[in-house]
């Protein structure tokens, strides 16, 4: 059985977490938008949800990459 790599195990962790917030912003945002109420709040969690899904994998890849060639 392969040992599984330290940095990835790290990037798929924090993109999980990323997306448990990007989730928890669209139900807020249903939530204020039931209610008529407006708040920046969830708009702001999901930009960073997002930033968190997508740039420990980007960085994960590009230092792969970067070893490879």
């Amino acid at each position: 059985m392969e040992q599984i790599n330290p940095h990835a195990l790290i990037a798929i962790i924090v993109a999980g977490i990323g997306y448990g917030i990007y989730i928890g912003a669209e139900s807020l945002e249903k939530r204020y938008a039931s209610h008529d109420q407006i708040s920046n709040m969830p708009k702001w969690l999901k930009h960073i949800g997002g930033a968190l899904m997508v740039v420990p994998i980007a960085i994960f890849v590009a230092l792969w990459a970067f070893a490879k060639f």
